[in-house]
């Protein structure tokens, strides 16, 4: 079976199969890291979201930027230049949480119900 006709051969499919886990070992790679983000997206979207609901109506934009602010830059990820945008409605508020990870754009909201109890309500 391992005559002259087969000598060589399994240098290649080496040479040949080599390129292609690589390619896909990348592709992973890249995967995980916009996973990675979108995660990141939405755990400081969340976490500016429920702070800013309870604080008063006049503080509640820079608590919920400032919150969502911290979890990004506390998280180990790809998120450069993050844009978080905080829109304060009659009973709700809204943080919304843009990033770009490797030229594609991560863009994450999360709302919350304004405390009524808050201390200035």
């Amino acid at each position: 079976m391992n005559g002259p006709r087969h000598r060589g051969s399994t240098s290649v499919e080496l040479v040949v199969l080599a390129p292609v886990f690589l390619l896909l070992a990348l592709l992973v790679a890249g995967a995980g890291a916009q996973v990675d983000t979108a995660a990141t997206a939405r755990l400081a979207a969340d976490h500016g979201a429920r702070s800013a609901s309870m604080v008063g109506r006049s503080a509640m934009s820079e608590t919920g930027r400032r919150a969502a602010g911290d979890v990004v830059s506390a998280r180990a990820t790809a998120c450069g230049n993050p844009s978080i945008g905080v829109d304060v409605g009659a009973t709700r508020v809204r943080v919304e949480v843009r990033c770009v990870v490797e030229g594609r754009t991560v863009q994450v909201s999360s709302s919350e119900v304004i405390d009524r109890f808050r201390s200035d309500s």
